[in-house]
């Protein structure tokens, strides 16, 4: 299994799992996210996931259809899910491809997300 890069980042705060996305993230990279992401929450009582895209200027298709797999995999686990930090970019890739299918809350920031997740 492929690891992930040193600007990928999983981290519990405030009882929620917090994934901050790179720059660029290669195909490799995202499926051992998934494992990870799916692993957390299935194995800690955690309240939600929070995907922080603000460092991504960009995602292309197979990237963007894998978080929307993670997303449902979280929430199909019980758990909450907020995308945080979307830029121009992604917001018009995912309208663009006509992806944003998965009901996810959305937050400008992550103070933002973890408040919609703890309240």
């Amino acid at each position: 299994m492929a690891e992930l890069d040193k600007t990928t980042s999983i981290n519990i705060v405030r009882n929620c799992i917090v994934v901050t996305l790179p720059t660029e993230i290669m195909d490799s990279e995202i499926d051992a996210l998934t494992a990870q992401v799916a692993e957390i929450a299935y194995d800690q009582n955690v309240r939600g996931a929070i995907f922080d895209f603000s460092m991504v200027p960009i995602l292309d298709t197979y990237t963007l259809e894998c978080l929307e797999r993670i997303t449902r995999m979280v929430k199909l686990l019980g758990h909450k899910v907020v995308w945080v930090g979307l830029r121009p970019g992604v917001v018009a890739a995912l309208i663009d491809l006509d992806m944003y299918s998965v009901n996810v809350a959305t937050a400008v920031n992550l103070d933002h997300g973890l408040d919609l997740l703890l309240n």
